[in-house]
């Protein structure tokens, strides 16, 4: 990509099209359009398989047909941008202003708000606009007579933030126009007012960060349950699901236990249904912990338990995705009637990577003392916490 000339874009490795939407009457910028062109324009990204479009234009007119193609490409999954406008002004230009588009103001080098740039309630996100070293016109057509210029504009803002989404898109190609425009909002840098703001939005886009939480790490963990554990044959036995007691969503919920950020995962009557050494014996919390404190649970999620020890995702297969940012943190699992465990050191997840943690071996260290109970040459959860309560009782009607 660095080929030492000009400059490179936001999201150089994916692929781009351009589609006109007006013709040009004079040098000055002026120009004719007719709303049907750009509705052709939007319906012809969907052909082509585009995910992301930005619209650098101030229309002198609004249309609803121009709305509808956004909002039912939007509904798509087509995630829709477009400039501000440069008029100083507490208003968005259209397309900007429809609610279906996401409007990007422009900021400085500084982060200060571009003089020229609108900015409104409305607004979306902020990205860089000013002293940008774009591409230009070779020749006398152009701003001078190389191939590049230092130009200015919420029009150069907003293809930036477009950009960002493109990135995140090429990550994870499976969300939603809606998902992908929460990433920016969660992942953005704050500026001005804490939080949202009239004057930059939900701040500046942030690549590192959008893609980051995009990229989730992955962990591979492995763990025995007590009871349903046989030495002899090496394996837990499934006989929930054989008896399809095992349910397609997660039970946890119901049973009073509060996840932070996931919650609510459902699996397939097929998946239930796969049979052997990969059968699903039940539903386990998996936990990544604060690595300053352990006591603070900072991502949980339910995820599937194979009858040799394997932790899996919903698909019954592939290793657990961590829908949080790559770090370091304990790793915690628990089950509705063993004792939970988690990790005395952390371990560092980074994106993407599978990090694999064996807690059936007594060389992954565990807070507690004989927190684990030895079955043969392995280490299970301790059975008997029949109320999911963390207590386990020999005596009485909870034993």
């Amino acid at each position: 990509i660095n080929n030492t000339i000009g400059t490179v874009g936001v999201a150089p490795g994916t692929r781009s099209a351009s589609a006109r939407t007006m013709i040009g009457t004079s040098s000055s910028g002026a120009w004719n359009s007719q709303a049907s062109w750009t509705v052709a324009s939007i319906n012809w990204a969907t052909t082509i398989g585009a995910r992301v479009t930005n619209n650098s234009n101030f229309y002198g007119f609004t249309s609803a047909t121009i709305e509808t193609a956004y909002i039912n490409t939007r509904n798509a999954g087509m995630v829709h941008f477009a400039s501000a406008g440069n008029n100083s002004a507490n208003a968005l230009t259209y397309p900007s202003s429809l609610p279906s588009v996401n409007a990007v103001s422009s900021i400085t080098r500084t982060g200060a708000l571009s003089s020229f740039s609108n900015f409104n309630a409305n607004l979306s996100y902020s990205a860089p606009g000013t002293s940008i070293n774009s591409t230009d016109r070779s020749g006398a057509p152009g701003y001078n007579t190389g191939d590049y210029a230092i130009v200015q504009g919420t029009s150069f803002a907003s293809p930036y933030a477009a950009g960002v989404a493109a990135l995140v898109l090429s990550a994870d190609p499976t969300l939603t126009a809606i998902e992908v425009e929460q990433v920016l909002e969660n992942t953005a840098t704050d500026l001005g007012t804490a939080g949202f703001d009239n004057t930059y939005g939900f701040g500046l886009v942030n690549a590192f960060a959008a893609v980051s939480s995009v990229l989730a790490p992955f962990v591979h963990a492995r763990i025995l349950l007590e009871g349903p554990y046989d030495v002899l044959g090496g394996l837990m036995n499934d006989a929930l699901r054989s008896q399809g007691l095992v349910p397609t969503a997660e039970p946890f919920t119901a049973l009073g236990y509060l996840f932070a950020v996931g919650g609510g995962e459902i699996t397939t009557t097929n998946v239930l249904g796969i049979s052997g050494n990969n059968a699903i014996v039940d539903w386990v919390i998996l936990e990544l912990r604060s690595a300053q404190n352990a006591g603070q649970v900072v991502y949980s999620r339910a995820a599937l338990l194979q009858r040799d020890g394997d932790v899996v995702d919903l698909d019954g297969i592939s290793p657990v995705r961590c829908g949080t940012l790559p770090g370091s943190y304990h790793l915690a699992l628990r089950h509705r009637n063993h004792l939970g465990i988690c990790t005395a050191g952390t371990w560092n997840l980074g994106p993407v990577q599978v990090t694999t943690i064996d807690l059936t071996t007594a060389q992954t260290a565990v807070f507690g003392t004989d927190a684990r109970k030895p079955v043969g040459n392995f280490r299970a959860l301790w059975a008997g916490d029949v109320t999911f309560n963390n207590q386990l009782k020999y005596a009485g009607s909870a034993n």
